[in-house]
């Protein structure tokens, strides 16, 4: 099972960056998400062929 651990190591690895700050990045992504459902938002993450599709991550 990929947790919020496992995620921030892949993220540390893929970017070359620490652990913590990959984790510091990956919690702050998760408050955001939650702040936003709590003010009643829709969130959408599309992967394959969408935000979550993988490659060039852009600007």
């Amino acid at each position: 099972m990929l947790n919020k651990n496992k995620l921030a190591v892949q993220i540390a690895q893929r970017t070359g960056s620490s652990r913590e700050a990959a984790r510091t990045f990956l919690y702050t992504f998760c408050g955001v998400l939650t702040d936003a459902l709590a003010a009643g938002e829709a969130i959408q993450l599309r992967v394959g062929g969408g935000l979550c599709s993988g490659g060039d991550p852009g600007p």
